[in-house]
Formats: C-alpha cells, structure tokens, sequence
C-alpha cells in the first residue's frame, strides 16, 4: 500500500501540485514580460509599457496569496501524508512484529549456544584436557540480558519499549 492509494492524500496532493503549477506559470509570465521589455524596439516599449507593467505588477500583487495558499496546501499534505502512513503502518506493523521476534529468537539461540560452548570448554579442562586444538568457535557479541549492557541488551530494551506485544520475548 501507498499514500497514493488513500482518495484524501490524492486530494490534498493535486490541490498542493495545482497552486505550485500556478506559481511556476506566473513566475514564466513574469520572466516573459522581462524578456519582451528588455527586448522589445524603442517604439514597442514605449506602446506597451503601461500594458506590461499593469500585468507584472498584477502578477507581483497576487504572489503572497498564492505563497500563502501554497504553504498551507503543503501543511495539509503533511497532516494528510502523516494520517495515511500512520494507516499503512499500523497494517504492515504484523510483519515488522514477527521479523523482530525472529531476530530475537536467534540472538538468544546465539547466546545460549555460545554459553554452551563456554561451558563444553570448562568441562573439558576440568578434566585436565588442552582444548587448544578445538577452534575456538563462540561467535563474538555481547551476552542475553547482560548486566553491562551492551548491543544486544539495547536491542532488547528498545524492542521492549517499542514493540509491547514482544515484551516476553526480550527476557
């Protein structure tokens, strides 16, 4: 889905792209009335002065309206847009929950099975066995829950703070 889908964000964005079409065609008149005047023979800018200069000073005049319409055409785009991503979010936010849980189910296999692998270590040389012929194979990173804190406990507790529903995942 995408803002485009929603009938109030098409509204708000042709009525934004309307007023902003509108400036760019006063702004060219303007840029060709400057061009005719700078260009035009002694005889035609004395005919048409009055004529051009009543349209550019009509153009001038309208340009705080027409910025005033714009910024507020754009603040309701915004409002709007927020509205509707807000709607898109809520409804792909399923997805982004169980991605999440996935994630947190490996980091926790992955500290469990680390935890193992230091323990299998302790008791082989607790028997008195070298392990330095078994590659060392913990992968490194930071402890489940860890009192230290460290990358996975800052996972842990933003997923807590921002995903209620996986509380019970992140202990």
């Amino acid at each position: 889905m995408k803002p485009e889908d929603f009938p109030e964000f098409r509204a708000a964005l042709e009525k934004y792209r309307a007023l902003i079409s509108e400036q760019q065609q006063k702004n060219e008149r303007k840029a060709t009335i400057q061009s005719q005047a700078k260009n035009a023979s002694r005889a035609l800018r004395i005919a048409s002065f009055s004529d051009w200069q009543d349209e550019f000073v009509a153009l001038e005049r309208g340009e705080p309206l027409l910025d005033e319409r714009i910024k507020e055409a754009k603040s309701e785009l915004d409002r709007v847009r927020g509205q509707v991503s807000l709607a898109i979010c809520q409804q792909a936010r399923p997805a982004f929950v169980a991605q999440a849980k996935i994630i947190l189910r490996s980091l926790r296999a992955l500290c469990d099975a680390n935890n193992e692998i230091v323990r299998l270590g302790g008791v082989l040389e607790q028997t008195g066995v070298e392990t330095g012929s078994i590659a060392n194979c913990v992968f490194t990173m930071d402890r489940w829950s860890d009192q230290h804190g460290g990358r996975v406990t800052g996972y842990q507790t933003w997923i807590r703070e921002h995903f209620p529903e996986l509380k019970n995942a992140t202990y």
